[in-house]
């Protein structure tokens, strides 16, 4: 047929003719040489994995004429096959060619597949009973999609349960059509040469004939909206009629490759599956050919070429100690080839469809939009060596180099970025003999030796010469492990690793600096600790314009503009790239977003609700609003209680969170699924988990019928805490007073000896102390016009002196002189006090390593985060800074004492100029002058003997 035109007429009124007989081995015919290319391509991955084929059988179900297997069979050591075809004509030359290979063997069957899979695995197991296999190698192509319509009583894990059974070892391969990937579920779709009227019949036709729902629309003379799997068939429709007119009422887009990876994972107990998604070169052919148009109707960006065919390859090597939901340690063999690096360029491909945005995978860019021109270059602060900061790009142009670093910085400020264009950079010079191996991989991961040991066999690492490179890790979340998987990391990896290697890892500064940074034997092995700092003003207008211009939304820096011009705060979080990125996301999505973004948690609430209006609106969550949020919130209370544990598995899918996601997909979007079991490891970037907990802490401190202990007797992270107190600032004053008379009354209900024995039952006294601990911090948070009575009470009547410490400090923070005085009092030299407040600032700041309950300061500990801290807020300006100023002046005075130090030059300027004056406050403001007189004097004639007399 020569003109579109002229094939859809024909599409349209003669779809429903069967072909003539003789098509059917014309049709088997031209599958001939793909069935060479697909088992050239199973062949050689299994040589180079150093499978014995000699022990292994070769089942082909769906195989057409046989091509596959009798090439598997004539040209490996594979001496058994079985081929399973439904067509009549393709079996019986399939069985006339295979009597040509004797004594090897081919045995044929007919039928359905459904129907004659346990006739497959009996002859197989009959051949592993006589001793002639032991594995199987099962090759099932281009034929699962088709089942569903044609296979009576079609189930998958029955099929893939029988062909894959209990074989040691055991390969499975297929390759199918699928669900396009990178689209969302709607596009707007245009044909160069039909009018949208003819694509509209086109595509209603094809509906009613796959029974595919959504609904169809012009949009203007040339344009058609339509479900994005409606697309794809109608684009199939188009460029294979010619070919294969039969295959007309079949449904290309049937299989989800996710569920089709899980099944195949369940079914393969203990093996791993890996996907490869790709393209026919005959339909990127002709979808260039005819100049298909795709864009999103939401963002009206151009979408790229879909790609609408994915390939699983699934390998058990063994089931010794295999259990569902668990997989075994891997019998990987390396080639004898020598190293080869296809992994490093499966990698890449990976990395470089990561999406760009936590969310919604169909629809979100990629890193693809960024790489390599649009990547903004960090700056990075050295902490080991004196010196400035440098671009991420300067400090990378040294490499190979001697040593380990650790990036570290705030959550979102670009650490994982940073290890992902490292690791691009490296990747795009992989064919250079001298450039360096890089891996990039997470910190549990590389704590787990069955990882280590794929890793070596896959690279040629360990026992196997690498030749001249050097091998770069880059190991990721290395603050989501806790200090049993660090020590196995460092003890196992790094003490481990030659002296040529080199190490990056990211880690969240408060985790390295409290967790990595004071433990010597950790810290040794870190040659610099660079901090990544927030993005200067220029960094920011160039993302920004570089976004604006590759997602062609052409008024997209003016809303931008307009909306740090009206919000000072909002233009603060544009310093952290993922806050912008979300900032970024509302105004494409929503130009007229609230102009009064004033902290981090009121740009994640809003995000959150916006993306789950979206996705409701768009049909992709169906579960509502307020399921999926219990959902997620869930999950990141799962995530959080399990966080980095040994053998942590993250969340398995069990039956009941694979139905939510079968009816809810867009709740998947925001969480990491993988497998080695199929799990959820996490949310896309783990600050949303702690929005989440956040807003869950919030609602249950306001809640008078909740139980705190559900959620305070978690030692929650800084970022979360940070999260809470800034979703409090965010309360009108009426509802900040309601919830502190609340919160006075949940504190009474924790007290030993409470009023409620039968609500707080069986509730431990240290449960009832940290849930106290708890209350009283978020009470001495929150603005209030008075000080809460409750700080007072507890200053006077806990008897721990976390408690009061916590109790007296909040109290401070609302203005109350006579607690401020009392404590200050009890603040003296070598005083038990004296030491609590020293050991708890040291655990706080990072300078020690344990919890507040049971650390105390020996006097010898380096305290220099603390120091700096401390005089950070001395120099600082906030109602905060001020409130906590006698106390700070106090706190350093005491450290200084405690160590026989005294002030330099820089410091004596802040001690200077941190003196308050305020007419109402005479008294306090007298005081903050004489303790920085007695600071001052330190650096002249240090305390000998330790003490100073207080007045």
């Amino acid at each position: 047929m020569n003109s579109l035109d002229e094939k859809i007429k024909h599409l349209l009124g003669q779809a429903g003719e069967s072909p003539p007989v003789s098509f059917n081995l014309q049709y088997h015919k031209s599958f001939e040489e793909s069935g060479r290319r697909k088992a050239e391509e199973i062949l050689g991955e299994l040589k180079r994995d150093g499978a014995e084929l000699n022990r292994l059988a070769y089942l082909s179900v769906g195989g057409s004429d046989g091509s596959e297997i009798l090439h598997v069979l004539a040209n490996s050591p594979v001496e058994y096959g079985v081929l399973l075809e439904f067509d009549d004509a393709a079996a019986q030359a399939a069985e006339l060619r295979g009597h040509g290979l004797a004594p090897k063997l081919l045995q044929v069957l007919r039928g359905d597949a459904s129907q004659k899979i346990e006739t497959c695995r009996k002859l197989l197991q009959s051949w592993q009973t006589a001793g002639k296999i032991d594995g199987l190698i099962c090759s099932i192509q281009a034929v699962l999609h088709e089942l569903p319509t044609r296979s009576p009583n079609f189930d998958l894990n029955h099929l893939l349960g029988e062909a894959l059974w209990d074989w040691d070892p055991c390969f499975f391969f297929c390759r199918e059509p699928c669900t396009p990937q990178h689209w969302p579920p709607r596009v707007k779709l245009s044909v160069p040469g039909l009018g949208s009227e003819r694509l509209e019949a086109l595509a209603r036709h094809i509906r009613g004939m796959l029974k595919i729902g959504g609904d169809i629309l012009r949009s203007g003379p040339d344009c058609v909206l339509l479900q994005s799997d409606l697309a794809v068939e109608l684009l199939f429709k188009l460029f294979y009629l010619d070919d294969y007119p039969h295959e007309i009422e079949e449904r290309v887009t049937s299989v989800d490759p996710h569920r089709l990876r899980v099944a195949v994972e369940r079914a393969l107990i203990g093996g791993e599956v890996s996907a490869t998604y790709l393209n026919s070169g005959s339909f990127e052919r002709l979808y260039r050919q005819y100049q298909i148009k795709v864009e999103d109707p939401d963002t009206h960006v151009s979408l790229p070429l879909p790609t609408v065919f994915v390939r699983l390859a699934g390998k058990r090597w063994t089931r010794r100690n295999a259990g569902l939901g668990n997989s075994a340690t891997p019998m990987v063999r390396y080639s004898a080839q020598g190293p080869q690096w296809p992994s490093v360029a499966e990698q890449a491909e990976r990395t470089l469809n990561l999406p760009l945005l936590p969310w919604s995978p169909r629809g979100s860019p990629s890193l693809r939009l960024l790489w390599p021109e649009s990547f903004i270059d960090p700056k990075l602060q050295p902490h080991k060596t004196p010196g400035g900061s440098k671009r991420l790009t300067e400090w990378t142009s040294g490499l190979p180099m001697q040593g380990h670093l650790a990036v570290v910085g705030a959550p979102g400020a670009g650490k994982s970025t940073a290890l992902r264009r490292i690791f691009l950079d490296l990747a795009s010079r992989i064919s250079d003999p001298a450039a360096p191996l890089p891996v990039l991989g997470h910190a549990l991961d590389f704590a787990n030796p069955d990882y280590r040991e794929r890793l070596a066999a896959e690279f040629g690492l360990g026992e196997r010469k690498r030749g001249a490179r050097q091998v770069v890790y880059l190991v990721d979340g290395l603050d989501e492990v806790d200090g049993q998987v660090a020590d196995r990391f460092v003890k196992e990896f790094l003490d481990v690793l030659p002296v040529e290697a080199c190490a990056w890892i990211a880690c969240r500064s408060e985790y390295f600096f409290n967790r990595i940074g004071t433990i010597e034997r950790y810290s040794q092995h870190f040659r610099e600790v660079l901090e990544v700092l927030p993005w200067e003003p220029e960094d920011v207008r160039q993302f920004v314009h570089f976004y604006s211009d590759r997602l062609g939304v052409e008024d997209l820096q003016e809303r931008f503009d307009t909306l740090v011009r009206r919000s000072s705060r909002a233009l603060a979080l544009t310093q952290n790239p993922f806050q912008l990125t979300l900032i970024l996301y509302l105004l494409v999505h929503e130009p007229n977003v609230r102009h009064n973004l004033e902290n981090a948690f009121e740009l994640y609430d809003q995000f959150y609700g916006h993306w789950l209006e979206r996705e409701t609106h768009r049909g992709t969550s169906k579960q509502g609003e307020e399921a999926v949020r219990k959902f997620h919130t869930e999950l990141a209370e799962r995530f959080f209680d399990s966080r980095g544990t040994v053998g942590a598995q993250g969340v398995l899918i069990d039956s009941a969170i694979s139905s939510f996601l079968d009816r809810d997909s867009a709740a998947g979007d925001l969480l990491r699924i993988e497998k080695h079991p199929t799990r959820i490891a996490g949310f896309r970037h783990e600050t949303i988990g702690e929005y989440l907990l956040a807003s869950q802490i919030l609602k249950a401190l306001g809640d008078e019928s909740s139980r705190l202990e559900d959620v305070l007797l978690r030692t929650y992270t800084f970022e979360t805490n940070e999260f809470v107190r800034e979703a409090i600032s965010l309360l009108a004053p009426s509802q900040r007073e309601q919830l502190v008379q609340l919160l006075a009354n949940r504190y009474s209900e924790y007290l030993e000896g409470s009023e409620f024995p039968v609500l707080r039952e069986g509730i431990a006294a240290a449960s009832k102390l940290r849930i106290r601990e708890q209350v009283l911090y978020y009470l001495g948070r929150i603005p209030s016009r008075v000080c809460p009575e409750v700080l007072r009470v507890a200053y006077q009547s806990e008897r721990h002196p976390l408690l009061v410490r916590i109790a007296a400090l909040g109290a401070i923070l609302h203005g109350d002189g006579d607690v401020e005085e009392s404590y200050l009092s009890r603040l003296i030299p070598g005083a038990p006090w004296d030491l609590d407040n020293r050991s708890i600032q040291l655990v706080y700041f990072g300078d020690a390593h344990g919890d507040f309950y049971s650390f105390r300061d020996d006097g010898r500990r380096p305290w220099s985060r603390t120091r700096s801290a401390v005089l950070k807020r001395l120099s600082g300006t906030t109602h905060r800074d001020r409130m906590l100023r006698w106390w700070d002046l106090r706190t350093l005075h005491l450290f200084l004492l405690s160590r026989g130090e005294s002030l330099d030059e820089s410091e004596c300027a802040i001690v200077k100029a941190a003196g308050i004056d305020e007419p109402d406050q005479d008294h306090r403001a007298h005081n903050i002058a004489g303790e920085i007189d007695a600071l001052l004097g330190l650096r002249t004639a240090p305390s000998t003997s330790g003490r100073t007399e207080w007045h």
